[in-house]
This record gives structure tokens, C-alpha cells and sequence, in this order.
């Protein structure tokens, strides 16, 4: 063999080798195409039939999640349900309910999200866990459980009836089993 076709083959496996580097640093995965994973979790028996209702105000974003759109769970509830003043950030339609429209819910499912590879430098791996919730109506949403309320004692906007009371939902509230 001579040295050009030496340093051809040793120029093709050096960018194979980068080439699945940069893959395996934005994925975090060399078999996966989403730099997000989820999964579902157990949602503690006292919150299984609880009744959650709205205590002020909140947006509802409505449209396909983008961020989420290659996870098979996440991808499916098109509605978000975030505080008024962080609607802004969302894209989507957004619609308003308060604690006048007799919305009642039902925590349906728990999804952790975890993000992956290079892309949590900008804001961690995670995970963000999400209620998801259904109306009375059958529409479903999801909530990120760290937007429950920010600002203590002045952001919440969901409160859960359980067999043991009423509480106001906040990220420190204990979901899960």
C-alpha cells in the first residue's frame, strides 16, 4: 500500500471517529435521534383521584410541543398550562381560564423528561417532570411541576382536594409514590 492511500484510509477513519463524537456529544446517544428521553412514573395514591382545580388565573397554550416533538408521550398534549405571566415565552395560541370556569382535572399521568448530550449546557439535563392532566370535558394538558409556582406563596394556580384535604400545588409537592 502506498503512504497517499495510507493517509486516505487514516483521513476517513479520523472523521468516522468525529463524526459519531459529534453525534454521541449533541444526542448523548449514538442510537437515538431525539436529545430528550421520558419516562412515565407512578403518581403517589393520594393524588390518583384527587380532584385538582384552578385557585387564579393561568394561560393554556395550545399547538404541537416542537422541543418534544420526537418523544411518542410528550408529543401528544398539545396543551400547556403555564403562569399568566410566562405565557409570553410560549409559542402557541394562547387562551386564559381562571378559577370562574369550573375546570376540574384529574392527574392522568407523570412524565419525566430528561435532555441529553450537549444541548444541557444551556439549562441542565433535568429531569422536568410534568403533570398530566384531563378535564371534566376529556381535554388533556400538561403542567412542568417546577412551574407550579415559582415565587412562593404567590404563583400558584393549582390546588388538589385529596381524601386528606385541600394543598396548594407547588414544585415541592410530593407526586410521587
Amino acid at each position: 500500500m502506498n503512504g497517499n492511500l495510507k493517509k486516505l484510509i487514516m483521513g476517513v477513519i479520523g472523521l468516522i471517529i468525529v463524526a459519531i463524537g459529534a453525534r454521541y456529544s449533541y444526542y448523548g446517544s449514538l442510537t437515538r435521534n431525539c436529545i430528550y428521553t421520558e419516562e412515565e412514573r407512578t403518581v403517589s395514591p393520594r393524588f390518583v383521584s384527587a380532584q385538582i382545580s384552578l385557585i387564579r388565573q393561568a394561560a393554556v397554550i395550545s399547538g404541537k410541543p416542537a422541543e418534544y416533538a420526537c418523544l411518542p408521550i410528550m408529543s401528544q398534549y398539545t396543551n400547556h398550562i403555564v403562569e399568566v405571566q410566562y405565557a409570553g415565552t410560549e409559542k402557541g395560541q394562547k387562551s386564559l381560564i381562571d378559577e370562574k370556569s369550573n375546570l376540574e382535572f384529574q392527574i392522568i399521568k407523570y412524565v419525566s423528561v430528561t435532555k441529553h448530550g450537549i444541548t444541557t449546557m444551556d439549562s441542565g439535563s433535568g429531569p422536568v417532570d410534568f403533570l398530566i392532566l384531563k378535564d371534566q370535558n376529556g381535554k388533556i394538558y400538561r403542567v412542568a411541576t417546577v412551574s407550579l409556582g415559582i415565587n412562593r406563596d404567590s404563583d400558584e394556580f393549582l390546588k388538589a382536594s385529596t381524601s386528606e384535604g385541600d394543598e396548594v400545588l407547588s414544585p415541592e409537592t410530593a407526586f410521587l409514590e
